[in-house]
């Protein structure tokens, strides 16, 4: 029926820790992808060898686990937008459209913790440019606004991952 969805492999605990957020997140009315469910997939423990301990054996969980999510439509992700020749001003206004998001998130209770182009899905309706939230995993939800120091710390974390993609993307381009 034109539905679009996302599937995202990470442990059975965070899986279910995302789609509660994004239900949350959602339900506080800020854009974000639509949660459907988590599955868990089990699997046989993974091997690895811990040079501290002599080299010896450890075990970690080889479970999976995925989140389900349905895509808004008309949206680009951020690969798409880094090949399109913006403006100086749209870049401007698309830098604004994630701001807006920032402050809903945090004006409604909710500490990104990993805020990027990556995590954003961009839609361009017309002249009207909406970014909204594509990865919850490591959300924060408190009762209302978060402080001054969780605002300032995704502010951060946003704009050093904005560097690392400027220099990925210096670097593709040689």
């Amino acid at each position: 029926q034109g539905l679009r969805y996302a599937i995202k492999e990470t442990t059975p605990h965070m899986a279910e820790r995302e789609i509660h957020n994004f239900r949350e997140i959602e339900r506080r009315g800020i854009p974000a992808l639509s949660p459907i469910g988590s599955v868990a997939v089990s699997a046989p423990p993974i091997p690895i060898e811990v040079p501290e301990l002599g080299g010896i054996k450890q075990y970690i969980s080889g479970d999976r686990g995925y989140t389900l999510t349905r895509l808004a439509p008309r949206v680009v992700p951020h690969v798409i937008l880094y090949h399109l020749p913006f403006t100086r001003r749209t870049k401007r206004r698309l830098l604004s459209a994630v701001a807006v998001l920032m402050i809903e998130l945090h004006e409604h209770g909710v500490y990104w913790g990993d805020p990027s182009l990556a995590n954003i899905l961009i839609r361009i309706d017309g002249r009207r440019i909406l970014a909204i939230m594509a990865d919850a995993e490591t959300s924060e939800l408190f009762p209302g606004p978060i402080s001054e120091g969780l605002r300032e710390q995704d502010i951060e974390l946003f704009g050093e991952s904005l560097a690392w993609q400027a220099e990925d993307l210096r670097q593709e381009r040689g």
